[in-house]
C-alpha cells in the first residue's frame, strides 16, 4: 500500500513525502543526532536534494516529543556511506555567504 502526505513550509517549499513501505528501525541506519527538528529538517532537505532517501527520528517517544527535542537523520544501510561523505563537507562560512549575497545585485537594485 502507498501512502502519500504533503508537507508545506517557508523554508522547504512544497514536499511530497511517499511511503511506499514500512520499515523496522533495523532497515535504517542513524548517520547524525541533532539538538532540535528544525536543524535535522535543513540536513534532510539537504540529503533529499542529493537523492538520499532519509527520515528524521525522535530520541523520544510519546508527549515528550516536540520541535525543540532530540532527534536523528536515519537512511537505508546503501545509502549511509554517501550521507555521512555529504554531512562531513564543512558548512559555508558567513564570509562566503555574505560574498555571495553580495555577488549579484537584487532584481529591483538594477
Amino acid at each position: 500500500m502507498r501512502q502519500n502526505w504533503t508537507i508545506h513550509g517557508p523554508q522547504l517549499g512544497r514536499l511530497l513525502v511517499v511511503r511506499q513501505r514500512r520499515m523496522t528501525d533495523a532497515d535504517w541506519v542513524s548517520v547524525a543526532e541533532y539538538a532540535d527538528v528544525p536543524s535535522a529538517q535543513v540536513v534532510s532537505r539537504r540529503l533529499t536534494m542529493d537523492g538520499i532517501q532519509n527520515r528524521i527520528v525522535s530520541n523520544f517517544s510519546g508527549p515528550a516529543y516536540n520541535q525543540n527535542g532530540a532527534c536523528s537523520i536515519w537512511v537505508p544501510p546503501q545509502s549511509a556511506a554517501d550521507a555521512k561523505r555529504l554531512l562531513q563537507d564543512p558548512p559555508i562560512s558567513e564570509d562566503e555567504l555574505a560574498a555571495l549575497a553580495l555577488k549579484y545585485p537584487r532584481p529591483d537594485d538594477a
